[in-house]
């Protein structure tokens, strides 16, 4: 009889907590190298998916968001929060007008140029691809908007996320 008990318990426990695994949390695969070395390509990674919905998401938070563009999931570092100035002077991120030195990443945020045909275009002495720093105009995020960028900024998407695209917190 208390056998019996015991393994009733053990399955409503179970039940319990397969439950709220699954409607808390998502796995998830990560593609792609722009939150390297943090995340990495096929790293597979779990989403708390309430957490956002007890707490507001902060700086530097890892966010997992879908991309209405690429129709993708991405993830992303959370830089500037709702209220903030965003601005990039020569692949620098300045965030309320003071650039931000942090420790997940040192790159300047750049893009490869590229011939009419899409090629990318090489120094003619020594052969290195060309890369020009990037410049992007003060914008203030609005209450539901976050700005983020993945570590590896060289090669990283980057932009306005909506709370409401945001899956969870990796």
């Amino acid at each position: 009889m208390q056998l019996n008990k015991n393994i009733i318990r053990i399955c409503v426990l179970y039940l319990i907590f397969s439950i709220c695994f699954h409607v808390g949390y998502k796995s998830f695969v990560v593609k792609g190298n722009s939150m390297y070395p943090t995340l990495f390509n096929g790293q597979k990674t779990f989403i708390n998916k309430i957490y956002f919905k007890i707490i507001d998401p902060e700086r530097n938070d890892i966010v997992i968001f879908y991309d209405k563009e690429d129709k993708n999931y991405l993830a992303k570092r959370i830089i500037g929060v709702p209220g903030d100035s965003v601005e990039i002077k020569d692949g620098d991120i300045y965030i309320n007008d003071s650039i931000i030195q942090d420790k997940f990443s040192n790159s300047k945020i750049s893009f490869l140029l590229v011939n009419p045909e899409g090629e990318p275009l090489r120094n003619w002495e020594t052969g290195e691809v060309v890369k020009e720093n990037e410049n992007k105009k003060k914008i203030t995020l609005k209450e539901d908007q976050y700005w983020v960028i993945g570590d590896n900024r060289e090669i990283s998407w980057y932009g306005i996320v909506n709370i409401k695209d945001i899956l969870g917190k990796v």
